[in-house]
């Protein structure tokens, strides 16, 4: 039994036991809260299973199906059904599939149910829905899960696709139980307030107990004669992710459009109640106003004064009047009290600024003249233009004259009340009772054909009695109520924006009024709440996903284990790479800034202040202190650029220059951009920009191009060249005026001058030193480096109290920076810059040690080039050494094969010689066992010659050149075959020939090689009656072989390729 096996024999059971018990515990609670739910129906008390004062209760006969159905899962929990408890199992699912279908065939075709009336005795209602009636989303729910039930009956527990069809479903449900959990957690439950009977919170909770105790119930070890489960594989994920996904996205859109009505519902009731009321509150003020006006007018001491005045211009009469109507304007609120007489004349007015009535005030008195009556004006500018009023004109009639029947026809007097809109109607216009970014209050009339706006507007200055859009322009809501449109409209405003608008009519004016809010504003919350029930779906449609790996994949439980480690570990990485991305972010150093033109008012960002090193308290706030930030050589240039985009009333401008940062004196390069924005007339007054500061990429790329200039250069030139070009560079991108480079001995203690800059060389420094060593302990202070394994920058140079002076005909040292080369934890260089015009910073020194590193890298190059030359010579050498031994090894062999080859024959001559005198004298004494082994004697003597021969010809070989020529194989084969034929006339052999190519080859050593194959060929097939050897060529396009292939003995298997190795014999002879 092997490690899998002995896990799966002791996990299974122990999972299967698990999930038996998490399914009753599960079943337990699920009757446990029917009970409770019904004891409270019982009762009467069904407000005790609402979980909550606002919540819809859970439904009896919803209560009644839950004990059925867990009184069911926990028989099968048990594991002993038995017939009567798997009778019992599939008569409760069927009746809760049942009920379920008939409730919601009750809510799609509007029947009633006696027997929920009869259940349900209440006829409360919350929230509009009548309490004790079961959620349609409550009867899909019971017939997805009785079916799951049904699904896992003993009678399909042998199909596969039945019980992973039965998981599926109850899946759903368990989706749609947490869902409807996570709506009421946040506050907004599902359905509520649209109709329908939603889903209540203990339903809700035991659809989830009951789906976590079929899921336990899954874990079961399938029976030994079930197929295993299909793979997670083709259609069925896809298949069943969509359901699921569609599952979610339905819930959420249902929830999101909820909550769409409610919050737009929301609004239009606050619009319609803030329009209502300031509707209500303009009529009261004008009410109050008219109020005042018959005062006065019905007043009849007020018209005696009038009179006395009019009639006796005493400086006493005239005084009390005016003390009348000083205190009258200043408790009502009046801004100007002017007295007319019936001819039109002005005889008092206060204040007596010397404001005297023009053309729009008479042809007030002499509208009430005319039509002697309380008259108030419309909103109006006065005769000079000046401030908007409303004014009132009332006659004053003779003061013999007690009522209204009995007064004369015309009046004597007419007084002209002014009344400031700003005091109290345009305040009340222009408040919003709630905080709100862009709601405010329109007050328009027609004028024409025109809609003309009546009071100052939120997002638009100087619009009272000025601003006015033609009547076609149905689409503003100022327009809909000029033409008396009256209700609540989605339109756009005079800004062109989305709104919610509801329009009012202001009685006994002609005046409209027109609360509104921005769209955007009214679904702000509606979006972020979208986000989060797209969260929330998308942690279910994961979870579904990762319910439906363990279900399909539970014989792999390890790998699924792996898989979540390794998503766990990926999530990990895109929370690292987020945080990373946010960071980045942070230090990209980009600032905004934004100038109006109008005030002449800049603001920046905090970034903006540090890319300049200023703080808020120091800087102007004007484009001008801006100018004066700027590097001077660029000042001309920015001001040209931006004075140019808007004199040419271009609606961006972009540029890159110098900034001079306050606080440390650096010189910055940064790039701004920006955008213009218009008023409504078209002309600039606001420009909006970035400023990002590109030092370091500026930097990076000139030091990105002075490397490949000094790798490129490195190439044609030698160290000490490319030392000098190093040095050169260090100076450009620094602004320096000097610069050396040291090298640094192994022990650390000593260092020499390798090499000076141009620019030093040439102008500054005439001492002697290239070469020389110098010992760092009592080196200057440019040698700090080396002590402190890191760069130094000296910015005062006279000031260092440890420096040691220099020596004759070296450059004066006023700044420096000196950075050393570490390698293995030690220095083996410095680089130095001096005299920079500026204070040296960290980017000076950070550049300089990438420099300074580049140059020792390539130093390092060259001498390993100059090393490898050095041996590549030597290797050159030993190999014509050994070449020449080898030779005189050869020239030694080859006299000593003649050698061999010279003893060896004379012995063989002696023993062949001998044998023939015996073949010849005495042949006739010896039986057939003596001429048997004089054959065998003569034999191997001539073999033994044939051997001394080919040695001869082999040590020849290796001296012969190639003579490559153009050879007919066909004819060397057939040739090179009949003369071995030849010599053994007496076998049968059958010699197949396949055609072959012309070759280049020397022609006597391809001979020499035919002859060896055929040779052996003829050798190794003696034991054949009937001989046949093939010759024939293989491979094709630009090269090829040939080879003869017998069909006796010979070599065997892999032997083949080391048959041409000298001393080396074929098997099988």
């Amino acid at each position: 039994m092997n490690s899998e096996e002995r896990y799966r024999v002791t996990s299974e059971p122990n999972l299967e036991t698990l999930g038996r018990r998490l399914a009753k515990v599960c079943a337990l609670l699920i009757g446990g809260i029917a009970l409770l739910v019904l004891g409270s129906w019982v009762a009467g008390r069904w407000q005790m299973g609402t979980l909550g004062s606002d919540f819809i209760p859970m439904a009896p006969s919803t209560a009644l199906l839950f004990l059925l159905l867990g009184a069911a899962v926990f028989i099968r929990a048990q594991g002993a059904e038995g017939r009567t408890g798997a009778w019992f199992c599939l008569v409760a699912a069927g009746v809760a599939l049942a009920a379920g279908a008939l409730f919601l065939a009750r809510d799609l075709l509007g029947f009633e149910l006696p027997l929920e009336q009869w259940l349900a005795s209440s006829d409360a209602t919350l929230k509009g829905v009548p309490v004790g009636r079961m959620s349609p989303m409550t009867a899909l729910a019971f017939v997805l899960t009785s079916g799951a039930l049904l699904l896992r009956s003993p009678a399909l527990a042998d199909r596969a696709a039945a019980r992973y069809l039965a998981r599926v479903l109850t899946l759903g449900v368990s989706l749609g139980a947490v869902t409807v959990l996570i709506s009421y957690s946040s506050g907004e439950p599902l359905f509520y307030g649209q109709g329908l009977v939603p889903m209540a919170l203990p339903t809700a909770i035991a659809f989830m107990l009951l789906g976590a105790s079929l899921l336990a119930l899954s874990t079961r070890k399938p029976s030994p004669g079930l197929r295993s489960p299909p793979r997670l594989t083709g259609w069925w994920p896809m298949t069943i992710l969509a359901v699921l996904a569609g599952a979610v996205a339905l819930t959420g859109w249902f929830y999101l459009r909820a909550q769409l009505v409610e919050t737009r519902g929301q609004v239009e009731a606050e619009l319609n109640a803030i329009a209502d009321l300031k509707v209500q509150q303009i009529v009261t003020w004008r009410q109050e106003r008219l109020a005042d006006a018959a005062v006065i007018g019905q007043a009849a001491f007020f018209a005696r004064d009038v009179q006395t005045f009019f009639n006796d211009s005493s400086p006493t009469a005239k005084a009390e009047l005016i003390h009348w109507l000083t205190l009258f304007a200043e408790n009502h609120e009046y801004r100007r009290v002017s007295l007319f007489d019936a001819r039109g004349e002005l005889r008092l007015t206060l204040p007596d600024d010397g404001i005297r009535p023009g053309p729009v005030m008479n042809s007030h008195v002499s509208d009430v003249l005319r039509d002697p009556r309380v008259q108030m004006t419309d909103l109006h500018r006065g005769d000079s233009g000046g401030d908007i009023r409303i004014c009132l004109a009332i006659p004053i009639f003779a003061p013999d004259s007690s009522t209204i029947d009995t007064r004369p026809s015309s009046p004597f007097a007419v007084i002209l009340l002014e009344v400031d809109p700003q005091r109290f109607l345009y305040p009340l216009i222009q408040t919003w009772p709630t905080p709100s970014r862009t709601a405010e209050t329109l007050l328009v009339r027609r004028d024409g054909d025109d809609a003309l706006y009546l009071n100052e507007l939120r997002h638009q200055e100087n619009t009272a009695l000025s601003l006015r859009v033609p009547l076609t322009r149905t689409e503003l809501p100022a327009v809909r109520g000029a033409l008396g449109q009256i209700g609540m409209f989605e339109t756009v405003d005079y800004r062109g924006v989305p709104v919610l608008t509801t329009v009012r009519s202001v009685p006994g004016t002609p005046w409209f009024m027109a609360s509104k809010v921005d769209q955007e504003e009214v679904y702000a919350p509606m979006r972020e709440r979208a986000w989060s029930a797209g969260l929330v779906g998308a942690m279910l449609v994961l979870a579904a996903l990762l319910g439906i790996g363990l279900l399909w994949r539970q014989q792999r439980l390890e790998s699924s284990r792996r898989e979540l480690a390794e998503r766990a570990h990926a999530e990990a990485v895109v929370r690292e790479s987020e945080e990373q991305l946010r960071r980045a972010q942070e230090i990209a150093h980009l600032g905004s800034w934004q100038l109006d033109l109008v005030h002449n008012r800049l603001s920046w960002s905090d970034e903006v202040y540090r890319i300049f090193g200023l703080i808020p308290q120091e800087f102007g706030a004007t484009y001008e202190a801006f100018l004066e930030r700027v590097h001077p050589d660029d000042r001309q240039k920015v001001d040209e650029a931006y004075g140019s985009s808007l004199r040419e009333n271009r609606d961006t401008y972009e540029i890159e220059h110098r900034v001079i940062r306050k606080d440390t004196g650096t010189v910055r390069v940064v790039h701004e951009r920006c955008e213009h924005s218009r008023d409504a007339t078209g002309k600039i007054t606001r420009s909006i920009g970035i400023v990002h500061d590109i030092t370091e990429r500026e930097r990076a790329e000139q030091i990105n191009v002075a490397r490949l200039r000094l790798i490129q250069f490195a190439a044609t030139h030698n160290l000490d060249e490319l030392l000098e070009a190093t040095l050169n560079e260090a100076e450009a991108l620094t602004g320096s005026l000097v610069g050396f480079y040291h090298f640094v001995e192994p022990d650390q203690r000593t260092l020499w001058l390798q090499n000076w800059s141009t620019r030093t060389k040439a102008e500054f420094c005439k001492a002697e030193g290239k070469g020389l060593h110098y010992d760092i302990a009592v080196a200057g202070v440019w040698t700090d480096c080396v002590h402190q394994r890191r760069p130094v920058i000296h910015n005062d140079y006279a000031s260092l109290p440890h420096r040691k002076g220099l020596p004759p005909g070296h450059a004066p040292v006023v700044r420096e920076l000196v950075v050393p080369v570490m390698r293995d934890e030690k220095v083996v260089a410095i680089l130095g810059v001096g005299n920079c015009p500026e204070n040296y910073t960290d980017e000076d020194s950070k550049a300089v040690s990438l420099l300074a590193d580049l140059a020792w890298e390539i130093a390092v190059r060259k001498r390993a080039e100059e090393e490898i030359c050095q041996l590549n010579a030597e290797l050159e050498q030993r190999i014509r050494d050994r070449t020449a031994q080898l030779e005189a090894a050869n020239h030694e062999l080859e006299a000593f094969s003649y050698s061999v080859a010279h003893d060896l024959r004379a012995p063989l001559r002696a023993i062949d010689g001998y044998d023939r005198i015996l073949v010849k004298d005495y042949e006739d004494r010896l039986d057939d066992e003596g001429r048997r082994v004089l054959g065998v004697i003569s034999r191997e003597t001539q073999r033994m010659g044939a051997l001394i021969d080919d040695l001869l010809a082999f040590s020849r070989s290796s001296r012969q050149p190639m003579r490559l020529t153009e050879v007919d194989l066909n004819a060397l084969a057939q040739a090179e075959y009949e003369r071995c034929a030849a010599q053994e006339p007496d076998r049968l052999i059958e010699f197949k020939l396949h055609p072959l190519p012309p070759v280049q080859a020397d022609a006597a050593m391809l001979r020499q090689v035919l002859a060896n194959l055929l040779s052996n060929a003829l050798k190794f097939t003696r034991s054949r009656e009937v001989a046949v050897i093939e010759d024939g060529g293989v491979g094709s396009g630009g090269g090829g072989g040939m080879g003869v292939a017998p069909d006796g003995a010979g070599p065997q298997g892999e032997r083949p390729l080391g048959l041409f190795r000298p001393g080396t014999r074929g098997g099988g002879g």
